[in-house]
């Protein structure tokens, strides 16, 4: 496969200095075999899709930056809850059944999902943070 590197996120699909364009068409025809569609979201400003926009489950997601006015997410399909720039690396987070993992420090990002009743566990990412880590990049879900 031709590409560098690809996140899937509800249908989007980054395109950013790490991804193709074939490796976009050849992913995105691997969904559509399987019932899925992709689009492909312009990253400029940031490394990592999730870093800009991450789904919470339950229609919710946390925007930031950039993503606050990307097309691919606001067609009204999700409840936007808009992070602070100065906490925007607290919108990458994390669902795992009842709780929402996210980064130690953020307290408006925390108060805005504790407000939509998630239960929160924070974690320290200082040190991931320094090279551009992220919950979502260092996580692993099955």
């Amino acid at each position: 496969m031709h590409v560098a590197h690809v996140i899937l996120q509800r249908g989007a699909v980054a395109r950013s200095r790490r991804t193709n364009d074939e490796g976009f068409h050849q992913f995105s025809g691997f969904l559509a075999e399987r019932g899925y569609t992709a689009e492909q979201v312009p990253v400029e400003h940031i490394l990592h899709l999730k870093m800009g926009g991450t789904y919470v489950e339950d229609g919710n997601l946390l925007v930031s930056g950039e993503f606050k006015t990307k097309p691919a997410y606001r067609r009204g399909q999700f409840n936007i809850f808009e992070v602070p720039e100065e906490e925007a690396y607290g919108a990458d987070c994390v669902r795992i059944n009842d709780y929402v993992v996210m980064a130690k420090g953020y307290p408006r990002v925390r108060a805005q999902l504790e407000a939509r009743g998630y239960k929160i566990i924070e974690v320290e990412m200082t040190e991931f943070e320094k090279i551009d880590g992220s919950i979502t990049c260092l996580s692993l879900r099955w």
